[in-house]
């Protein structure tokens, strides 16, 4: 955590920008400070003793994440790449899609 401010109902921050398994996950605004415009990747709620962040990678990670886990021979990727063309996906489709954000929201309840 990082950029931590104090908020009226408990405290927002930053998530610092982690690599885990090949797949890099970045902060993803998803809280805001009342009276600014910057946004934060997670916050604090005091009364619900919620801890709550976001993150997010690309398709495009998790797909080679995939591909690299699944340890397939060329032949089984080209394949796929045939099935896939097959369907009426193009190369356009697969740069669009690769672009594509995957959010991730992560929320802490203390007991």
């Amino acid at each position: 955590m990082n950029n931590i401010r104090e908020a009226s109902n408990g405290f927002i921050f930053d998530v610092a920008k982690t690599t885990a398994t090949e797949v890099t996950f970045t902060n993803y605004d998803g809280y805001y400070l009342e009276g600014e415009t910057k946004m934060y990747g997670g916050g604090y709620i005091a009364a619900s003793k919620k801890l709550e962040f976001y993150v997010y990678t690309t398709m495009e990670e998790v797909l080679d994440a995939a591909l690299d886990e699944a340890d397939l021979s060329d032949e089984e990727v080209e394949g796929l790449v045939q099935l896939l063309v097959a369907a009426g996906y193009t190369e356009e489709d697969a740069e669009e899609d690769a672009k594509q954000k995957v959010v991730f929201e992560y929320t802490l309840t203390k007991k």
